[in-house]
């Protein structure tokens, strides 16, 4: 038994030995199927030991069992082994693990070599979770050499390349995580993944170089695209230039124009140039700042390169030099020139000394507030290495340059310069050249845009520096352009750099990208009391007009403006009347800025506010200057005097600033503002005097900001009588409703009270209706006409007046209201209405291309938008005013649609010569084409009439079809359709005979399609007799 016990422990061992004698002495795995085979006779031996010991049993039974069982664990198959338990099938579970990974390794770098990024993403994260979590089964195997050969063999391959894709699929995952968060609104975590792309994304592999970049380029234009434009960092380079950077790419034109760049006036710091670049601009001053000082630079109407308006800004900028200009580079730009570039702007020249003097330097070109110096050599240097010493000069801090011995190679420049595209809009392309160049601006050298050679598309050059400006009268059109550089004449002057290598004839290609952002209004501010200044955020057309701007005071009435003036078409003044003090309303519309585009502003609203500094007057209450300033009576022992604006109160209640006949009121007097302070009531109840028929001084009282009536004194008529109720204004708001407003409280007004005439006075009808409510202390009374009077809605020739007797409508003192005999005028409050639309094909083509709508009275044409009409299946091009009537041109269809009465819809404001504002209309159906067209055939046709086609008699040789034409407009055609008169022929030919000939003649009228037949009765006189000879 023992023998047996023992046969079987040696075959388990055998197993193991299969593969671990195989790995220490060949340093390769064996075969795979002889460790399975070795694996499973093991397994059979020790089950056929287990049932011989079961069978014999014994005293070394439990003995022989324990021992088999101990063997076959340490060295065939345990369950749950332990480290060096179960060695055999441990290694095979790691060996088939290892070339199942070894698998997706391959698998992987298939991937990669057929540069499949997807496919390489999923397989590396497949494999990295091997290497992860798996790969420990490895370390599990029983015996160092099987262990290292299984891991160099398998693992380090798979983790090698895996390791190589780290940074291709960090990119990739970050790229995409970057556009996921942009289109989730977390602009946060897209910046976090966005640094991890551009930190990775120069050190992918060359199997995908070219996908990952352009994955992290679209990753990044959409995290800019989605940010909000603004500046970053505003920082003084030195005491002269400012360095401002923005989160995105500046547009070349906005970023340098100066105007949009400005320092407080007290800061005596001005800024004289601006140079863009992607999302850095340099400024320069004009003066250079102090040392230390520190000023707020405000920045607007910039915008980035694809049009976005980046928000007006200010920071504070420190100026502080403490550094000395040093020489940054020394260049040959030519045979006997060179170029020094210092490491910032110098306010003076250094001087320069070549190879100690040898060879002489005849001129140095340098500007002040230049970082260059141009050196022009007596002679030709030889190729080598020279040296330039260069000393003094100085910055604008007054540091000095650094002395120095600058080293520099002298070769020969053999090739061309290059030129590129900085920016480009419609009517400009902004160039850059590589190198100095010289010939630019030759008339020998030109440049087209689209087509080579086109006047119309020729440039005009303007050249700064490297930078070449090309200005077009015609624009280019929006998308990719191409831009032709030629030569008049090959053997003229050409484009060369200063080594005279040329710069060939070639087609330049660049992108237009279209301003599609429309203009805004970044300032309002009344700068006096009779000029306000307007400030948009680009240059604009329309700014100039005056009906383009409408002001209206607190009470809503229009201000009627005098003029507007520009001095560079993005700031406005408007010169107005003198503006009392307060809120005012300024409206602007038809405003465009000067892209190819035209984008419109916005209609813009804003409130202004004026300062008083308008002295107040005392205002005459009957609006009759023969009889003085008139105050108001309101009962035998009060007076009322009104002021032209609110007053100070404590002012115009002190006695001391009225008299009585040019003596001291009586101290029983008393004075109380009324009206919200622009009025007061002086009580002479318990005073002696009394105050009817005679004269009140109002000396010089203040208004609420503090001015005085400027007259030392007025005098103040108090009526003899007791007044009539203060009237204001008399206003017509609609086809039946006029408002009547007063300055004082009227009750118990009933509708007989009042008249209403729409002839000028010459017949009166009685009020329909009445309604009378109280508004800011103040009576307003709404009338009704009756229907036989309506109102026109230019409100000419429209009066109302009270009855001649037993009027209701009184104050709270019982004086009656009298509006006299001949009435008050009404003004015009009643906004225009659309009244007809018909639509037109005036190019006679069978298709709609013009809609004219009719409005009841004349338009202010400034008001009328292209936006402010709708009609049904049509788009609007544009609008035109002549009077009343609406010209609109639209899109034509490619079907005929004379048929067509589409819905027009009034869907803006638009307003009356009055400037009364309709703001929306129900649509109108409009009247079809082919029905204006059909009428206006048939009143042509209407002009052949008998008398006209007659005349003085028809003759021989006369065409009657020939005169019918002339009758008709041009593009009308007449035909002769049938004749019944003899003496006319069919084609209208006229014959007389020897009898006078009667009958009817069929003319036809047609145009487009559309025609009308006229039946005309004619006569044609018999032939005169034969001469007797």
């Amino acid at each position: 038994m023992a023998t047996f016990v023992s046969q079987a422990k040696a075959q388990m061992k055998e197993a193991y030995y299969t593969y671990s004698h195989t790995v220490t002495e060949t340093g390769q795995f064996p075969d795979i199927k002889d460790v399975y085979a070795a694996y499973n006779k093991a397994k059979q031996a020790y089950a056929n030991a287990v049932a011989v010991v079961n069978k014999a049993g014994g005293a070394k039974k439990d003995a022989y069992l324990a021992d088999l069982q101990a063997t076959y664990e340490t060295y065939v198959f345990k369950a749950n082994p332990k480290s060096g338990e179960a060695r055999v099938a441990t290694y095979i579970d790691a060996y088939n693990y290892a070339t199942k990974l070894d698998k997706m390794r391959q698998e992987l770098k298939a991937a990669v070599d057929a540069k499949d990024l997807k496919k390489a993403e999923e397989l590396y994260h497949k494999i990295s979770y091997e290497l992860k979590t798996r790969t420990v089964i490895l370390d599990r195997v029983y015996g160092q050499s099987t262990r290292e050969l299984l891991r160099s063999t398998f693992k380090a391959d798979a983790q090698a390349l895996r390791d190589s894709l780290i940074y291709d699929i960090t990119v990739a995952m970050k790229a995409r995580e970057a556009q996921d968060a942009v289109k989730a609104g977390n602009l946060d975590k897209a910046k976090a993944a966005l640094d991890q792309v551009n930190q990775y994304v120069s050190k992918v592999t060359d199997a995908f170089k070219a996908e990952l970049q352009k994955a992290a380029k679209d990753a990044n234009a959409a995290y800019e695209a989605a940010l909000t434009p603004k500046v970053e960092s505003v920082s003084a380079i030195n005491l002269k230039q400012v360095k401002i950077t923005f989160n995105k790419d500046v547009d070349v034109t906005t970023a340098e124009t100066v105007g949009n760049y400005t320092f407080p006036s007290a800061s005596g710091l001005t800024v004289t140039s601006a140079k863009a670049n992607g999302k850095e601009v340099i400024l320069t001053l004009t003066n250079s700042a102090a040392q230390q000082q520190t000023a707020d630079l405000t920045i607007e109407n910039v915008k980035t390169v694809n049009g976005e308006l980046i928000g007006k800004t200010t920071k504070s900028v420190k100026f502080l030099d403490v550094t000395a200009p040093t020489v940054a580079s020394v260049e040959a730009i030519g045979p006997k020139t060179l170029k020094v570039k210092f490491s910032e702007i110098l306010s003076t020249v250094p001087t320069f000394t070549l190879d100690d003097g040898t060879i002489a330097i005849v001129n140095v070109a340098f500007t002040p507030g230049s970082d260059e110096a141009v050196l022009t050599l007596g002679t030709q240097p030889a190729s080598g290495t020279h040296k330039l010493k260069v000393k003094d000069g100085a910055d604008y801090a007054g540091f000095k340059v650094e002395e120095v011995v600058k080293e520099f190679t002298f070769a020969t420049d053999a090739t061309a310069p290059t030129v590129t595209v900085k920016s480009a809009s419609p009517k400009k392309i902004v160039l850059e050249f590589n190198e100095d160049v010289t010939n630019v601006m030759d008339a020998n050298v030109e440049f087209y845009h689209t087509y080579k050679g086109v006047a119309a598309y020729k440039a005009t050059k303007t050249l700064n520096g490297r930078e070449l400006t090309l200005d077009f009268a015609n624009p280019l059109p929006e998308g990719p352009f191409k831009l032709f550089l030629s030569y008049v004449d090959e053997k003229g002057a050409q484009i060369a750099d200063l080594w005279g290598n040329k710069v060939p004839a070639q087609t330049i290609t660049g992108n237009v990208t279209v301003d599609t952002v429309a203009p805004t209004v970044t300032k309002v501010e009344a700068v006096s009391n009779t000029q306000i200044k307007v400030t948009f955020s680009e240059e604009v057309t329309g700014g100039d007009v005056l009906g383009n701007y409408t002001l209206k005071d607190a009470a809503g009435n229009t201000v009627n403006l005098t003029s507007v003036s520009t001095t560079d078409n993005k700031t406005f003044t408007i010169t107005t009347p003198t503006l009392n003090g307060g809120s005012y309303t300024l409206t602007i519309k038809n405003v465009k800025d000067k892209s190819i585009n035209e984008n419109k502003l916005a209609d813009y609203t804003t409130t202004v506010s004026v300062k008083d500094v308008v002295p107040p007057t005392v205002s005459d209450l009957d609006n009759n200057n023969t009889n003085g300033t008139q105050a108001q009576l309101l009962s035998a022992k009060k007076v009322k005097i009104v002021f032209s604006e609110v007053m100070d109160k404590a002012s115009i209640e002190n006695k001391l600033n009225y008299l009585f006949g040019g003596a001291a009121l009586d101290s029983k007097v008393t004075v109380t503002a009324v009206d919200g302070n622009k009025a007061v009531i002086l009580d002479f109840t318990d005073a002696t005097q009394d105050p009817a028929g005679k004269t009140l001084q109002v000396l010089r009282v203040l208004d609420a900001a503090g001015n005085p009536i400027a007259a030392a004194s007025t005098d103040v008529q108090v009526p003899s009588t007791v007044s009539a109720p203060l009237f204001d204004k008399a206003e017509a708001t609609g086809k039946n409703t006029i408002k009547l407003y007063f300055k004082e409280i009227i009750t118990g007004a009933q509708a007989d009270d009042f008249e209403v005439s729409v002839d000028g006075g010459s017949t009166w009808a009685q009020a329909g209706g009445l309604s009378n409510e109280v508004v800011d202390g103040k009576s307003v009374i709404t009338l009704t006409t009756t229907n036989s009077v309506n109102i026109p809605t230019n409100v000419q020739n429209v009066k109302v007046r009270t009855a001649t007797s037993n009027v209701d409508a009184k104050n709270s003192f019982g004086a009656a209201v009298n509006l006299g005999a001949s009435g008050v005028t009404v003004a015009d409050k009643y906004a225009p209405e659309m009244t007809a639309a018909v639509a037109k094909d005036l190019d006679g083509d069978n298709f709609v291309d013009t809609f004219e709508v009719t409005f009841s009275e004349n338009l202010y044409v400034p008001s009328v938008n292209d936006s402010d009409f709708s009609i049904e299946g049509y788009t609007v091009k544009s609008v035109s005013v002549n009077g009343n009537v609406v010209t609109i041109t639209v899109q034509e269809k490619t079907t005929n649609d004379l048929a067509a009465t589409p819905k027009v819809a009034l869907v803006g404001p638009v307003e009356d010569a009055a400037r009364n504002v309709k703001a929306s209309q129900d649509a109108l159906t409009a009247v079809a084409a082919q029905v204006a067209l059909q009428a206006a055939v048939d009143a042509e046709a209407a002009k052949i009439t008998k008398t006209a086609v007659e005349g003085d008699g028809l003759t021989t040789g006369e065409n009657v079809v020939t005169i019918a034409q002339r009758l008709v407009s041009q593009g009308y055609t007449v035909t002769l359709k049938s004749t019944k008169n003899s003496a006319i022929a069919a084609n209208g030919l006229v014959t007389q005979g020897q009898q006078v000939a009667t009958g009817d003649v069929v003319f036809t009228v047609s145009k487009n399609g559309f025609t009308k037949d006229v039946t005309v009765n004619l006569t044609v006189s018999a032939a005169p007799a034969p001469a007797q000879s």
